[in-house]
């Protein structure tokens, strides 16, 4: 079985990132980028960074819609109706 690892610095290449934000995303737990710890280093395979970047896709007649504004009072509302506190 042969794994394409890449370290930090070359995913972010790969990413246009830095390999500080990409630490900062494996802390945080803010994207779904798998990684690999071997030991204290960390890998990224090449196969997980194409997957990544698929999943970025926005198609294009997405572009442009935005959800409806719902005000704070309103906000309250639903929360009430939901709660049967109407």
């Amino acid at each position: 079985m042969e794994l394409d690892l890449l370290t930090p610095q070359q995913a972010g290449e790969q990413l246009h990132k830095s390999p500080g934000t990409l630490a900062i995303w494996r802390c945080a737990k803010r994207y779904p980028l798998a990684y690999v710890r071997l030991g204290n280093r960390i890998y990224y395979r090449r196969k997980d960074i194409e997957k990544f970047i698929e999943s970025c896709i926005v198609d294009g007649k997405d572009r442009g819609k935005r959800p409806p504004f719902v005000s704070a009072t309103h906000r309250q509302e639903i929360a009430r109706e939901a709660t049967g506190q109407l």
